[in-house]
């Protein structure tokens, strides 16, 4: 926790920067407890609950509290390195458990709210998991789930038979010493999304966790009396970053509300003096539909949104609602926060911005070659970035999935870097549509889409053609003042082609009410290619 003052961020690219990382850190001990023991009364943490009653918790007693959980999780028999699943909720006592598992030596498993019970079963096997930390709320999930659990716990009241209750563990006054971690040992540990197969187990190590305690935040200058508040669930990545290594690093203060929606944002924001405001492009979407405020809160300075792809469209329409700059951030499971568009740059499509110092980004060819500026390719990341996952798990070992080409990590995400160093996004490379040998990133076509009043959502695949090989399809929903016509249909393929290269719009158009989605609320492109390549016949497109 240093004073250099936070660099401007239309300077990243030409910011020099090394990393120079401690033999050891534990977020627990050389965060939480060094703010307990700077400013104790600090409030690190504003929890909200549904009926809107707040409580605040300062530095000092997330220290406390955290150290008598880990205590607890050690006696009743977890061991350093065993992973614990945290089942919660947007609830304070997930901060605590997470910084109990630094403490401990233990590693933290953070999993969506939104698990089914063969969703659990399979991370609970697949990851060994040996501990599980789940708000009462979602006990019953594990009830038909047969898994050698060392230790369960359950938040928020009374607990099943074997099961410990939180509340008792945090009251419990016991001597308790933190574990030291080495900066390469195990500190955090993911699943994907599954968006393109079974999800993956992914491991960072402690050197990962002071990563992104420092990207994006101190290159966007947070600091002690900024206010952060992160909708996201907590089972995302992003949630600890924003809500926890990021805020807390930097001495700032968390907001956790356990029920945002679309209608209250801007009451929260003015209530708490909200500084930063983190969110999904898609909230931002609503909440630009739905809200029209006499006066914008004043203290809001910034706002970041990382996830999908955020359309310029978007940018111009935040920054004319919230008089704020929206900062478009892009990074994987696997990585840190890779890049992101700067504040004071105009939003542009696709926009993903520049890589943040110490991050070693190229574009390379399927052989793993730097490609020339301007020429499409996969995002990769220089495989010594001390972010960068450990690997993925697997009861063989690490192993890293077959992404690693030579130097270079590949995220599997395709770009095109401009002359002025700008990363514009194209899709994910396993999606890309091959119609009469052009590639189609489907990204592209669903963000010209979406600039259309009719459409809500949308989702772009490639459709069996026998002439074309593959032709381009989009799966709408509508906004409800539309229905579904051909008229409609012609509407839309012609605002694409004024959008974008004429050749890439949709040539055929299938109406949705729902669109597949997991946990995170990610839409399945796969589920959908699988529906149109699986149906037996290929329908014909249009001219």
């Amino acid at each position: 926790m240093d004073d250099i003052p936070p660099v401007c961020m239309s300077s990243w690219a030409n910011t020099p920067f090394t990393w120079t990382l401690p033999d050891t850190f534990n977020f627990g001990i050389d965060v939480v407890d060094a703010w307990a023991q700077r400013t104790p009364t600090a409030t690190a943490l504003i929890a909200v609950s549904r009926n809107g009653s707040e409580r605040r918790l300062s530095f000092a007693e997330i220290a406390a509290r955290s150290s008598r959980l880990a205590a607890g999780l050690l006696g009743a028999g977890l061991h350093r390195g065993d992973r614990v699943m945290l089942l919660l909720p947007r609830v304070p006592q997930w901060h605590v458990a997470m910084v109990a598992c630094f403490k401990a030596g233990l590693v933290p498993v953070p999993c969506v709210s939104m698990l089914t019970s063969a969703d659990i079963a399979y991370r609970l096997h697949h990851g060994e998991i040996k501990g599980v930390i789940a708000h009462q709320s979602l006990v019953a999930k594990f009830a038909s789930i047969d898994a050698p659990l060392t230790c369960c716990v359950s938040v928020g009241g009374g607990a099943p038979p074997d099961w410990h209750v939180y509340e008792d563990l945090v009251e419990r006054e016991v001597s308790f010493r933190p574990e030291s971690i080495a900066r390469d040992d195990p500190s955090i540990f993911y699943f994907t999304s599954g968006s393109t197969g079974d999800p993956k187990g992914v491991v960072h190590a402690a050197r990962s966790t002071l990563v992104r305690c420092w990207q994006p935040w101190r290159w966007l200058g947070l600091k002690p009396g900024d206010i952060v508040w992160p909708t996201t669930d907590m089972g995302w990545t992003k949630a600890a970053t924003s809500s926890l290594f990021g805020p807390w690093y930097h001495g700032a203060t968390t907001i956790v509300h356990e029920s945002p929606n679309t209608d209250s944002v801007l009451e929260v924001i003015a209530e708490y003096g909200v500084t930063c405001l983190c969110v999904s492009a898609t909230e931002l979407r609503r909440l630009v539909a739905r809200t029209r405020p006499a006066v914008f809160p004043r203290s809001l300075r910034l706002t970041i949104s990382a996830g999908e792809a955020v359309t310029a469209d978007l940018f111009e329409k935040w920054h004319a609602f919230s008089g704020t700059p929206l900062v478009a951030g892009y990074g994987q499971t696997e990585t840190p926060m890779v890049m992101a568009t700067p504040p004071d740059h105009p939003g542009m499509a696709e926009t993903m911005g520049i890589p943040f110092p110490g991050n070693d980004i190229a574009l390379v060819d399927e052989n793993g070659c730097p490609v020339r500026t301007g020429c499409p390719g996969v995002i990769a990341v220089r495989r010594d970035n001390p972010g960068l996952m450990l690997g993925y798990w697997s009861v063989d070992g690490l192993n890293d999935g077959g992404t690693i080409r030579g130097e270079w990590y590949l995220t599997n995400d395709r770009a095109v870097c401009g002359p002025d160093g700008l990363f514009r996004f194209l899709g994910r490379a396993d999606d890309v549509i091959n119609a009469s040998g052009y590639r189609i990133g489907p990204t592209e076509v669903e963000n010209a889409l979406l600039r259309h009043p009719a459409v809500r959502e949308c989702a772009v695949v490639p459709s069996p053609d026998a002439e074309r090989g593959e032709v381009v399809k989009a799966y709408i929903i509508l906004n409800e003042a539309y229905v579904p016509s051909p008229e409609l249909k012609s509407m839309l393929q012609q605002h694409v082609k004024s959008c974008i290269a004429p050749y890439k719009y949709p040539r055929r158009i299938e109406f949705v009410s729902e669109m597949p989605k997991n946990v995170s609320g990610k839409i399945l492109r796969r589920v959908l290619k699988d529906r149109e390549f699986g149906s037996g016949h290929t329908p014909e497109a249009e001219p």
